[in-house]
């Protein structure tokens, strides 16, 4: 069995006629990790929307298990974390067992309205996160910390086989990234996951993670750390 779990094969994009992303290419197995280093407009943002389908790539140029993401339509064995500063984003009140139960709209009916299932799920869940005791809590009312991992627990609801982290140690306090830290090294001894961290910060990529492959984004393209 094919244990590649995405492949990115000469993905060119660009806005203009100007390329930002130009003859990328990597692999990913199952239970490997990656990072993806870049400052701020080397493309990393790009990058990412084309591997979660936001932008349209080239057909045959990125595959999540051999499937073309132009054509993917279940998106389940995929987990997204969004950046740490997500909560500035929500604008309404919203409780943390709400966040996981909403996050499974795709198992939900016509009326797309979260039941008792989801609801008992994702206290299943935060349980497993060490985060019952906040159930009840607006996300925002809560510390970085435990933003960042409601997140990441919220990606993890479907068991997704690839987790996608977007800058996930931008903006948290030292304590809560090694708390981050702590729960990616669980995920990837206690799981088949696989992972990819896209950051603009370097001595993450270089001193603190534990990777199985790193890479530069520099003038569109991939290069190793």
């Amino acid at each position: 069995m094919n244990n590649t779990i995405i492949r990115v094969k000469n993905l060119a994009y660009s806005y203009t006629k100007e390329p930002v992303l130009n003859d990328v290419n990597f692999e990913l197995m199952e239970k490997q990790s990656m990072a993806i280093y870049g400052n701020n407009g080397s493309g990393k943002s790009t990058l990412l929307r084309l591997i979660l389908g936001e932008l349209k790539a080239k057909e045959k140029s990125v595959y999540i298990r051999d499937e073309d993401v132009v054509n993917k339509k279940d998106w389940s064995n995929v987990g997204y974390v969004p950046q740490a500063n997500i909560s500035k984003n929500i604008a309404f009140p919203v409780t943390c067992e709400e966040i996981l139960a909403g996050s499974q709209y795709r198992q939900m009916g016509l009326i797309k309205m979260a039941g008792r299932k989801h609801y008992k799920k994702a206290n299943e869940v935060l349980e497993s996160f060490n985060l019952s005791a906040y159930a009840k809590v607006p996300f925002k009312e809560l510390s970085g910390g435990l933003q960042q991992r409601v997140m990441i627990a919220r990606a993890m609801v479907e068991k997704p086989e690839l987790l996608i982290l977007d800058e996930p140690t931008a903006g948290v306090d030292e304590q809560s990234n090694k708390d981050f830290l702590s729960i990616l090294n669980e995920l990837k001894l206690t799981g088949e996951l696989a992972y990819i961290i896209v950051t603009h910060e370097r001595k993450l990529v270089e001193e603190i993670l534990e990777l199985d492959q790193a890479f530069e984004l520099n003038n569109g393209r991939l290069e190793h750390v």
